[in-house]
């Protein structure tokens, strides 16, 4: 649906739904080396997929900002990453209010997060149903010391290994969650 290159975007009060990158990343948004901040508000991603990662968003090498969006039923294949998102690189990040139910991918259910140099903020999100073929049914993470608070993870499902949260190299600050019923 939207491809962003090294210039801003606000996306707010939209609906993004159905959209495909059928041999890519990022089904309804890609957004790559911005110099700009990029930021989601009050949106609906829903029945978004991609074949490599990020089945809603795919994002690179910048600064992003999610708040209040519905992430529902976004996937990509069993060889992929992040169901509803996919992030490399961002050097600053906050995710707050979001609701991700429903989504589905090899690694990182919701997100698989790499190499993330900055700061990272979870706070205030719901994780439900979601699911992984390998392991991190909501979040799979490489970066450099994630921050989360007041998250409520609900029935996350992983088929192989880790459930709810996959950690490689990370330092994370795991403050005030729930988590209920996962497998």
């Amino acid at each position: 649906a939207i491809y962003q290159y090294y210039s801003a975007l606000t996306l707010r009060d939209s609906e993004l739904t159905a959209n495909r990158a059928l041999e890519g990343m990022g089904g309804a948004l890609y957004s790559n080396y911005t110099a700009f901040e990029v930021v989601l508000e009050d949106n609906v991603l829903h029945s978004n997929t991609a074949y490599y990662g990020g089945g809603a968003i795919a994002a690179y090498w910048q600064a992003l900002e999610m708040h209040r969006n519905l992430f529902h039923v976004n996937d990509v294949p069993a060889h992929g990453f992040g169901g509803a998102f996919y992030a490399r690189g961002l050097w600053d990040f906050s995710a707050t209010w979001n609701t991700f139910s429903g989504n589905n991918a090899g690694y990182g259910g919701v997100i698989f997060s790499e190499q993330g140099t900055g700061l990272e903020v979870w706070r205030n999100n719901i994780f439900q149903e979601n699911s992984a073929e390998t392991g991190g049914t909501a979040l799979w993470m490489d970066t450099t010391a994630p921050s989360m608070t007041n998250n409520t993870f609900i029935n996350n499902v992983a088929v192989d290994e880790v459930s709810n949260i996959g950690l490689v190299n990370t330092q994370l600050n795991f403050t005030n969650n729930a988590v209920a019923y996962a497998s």
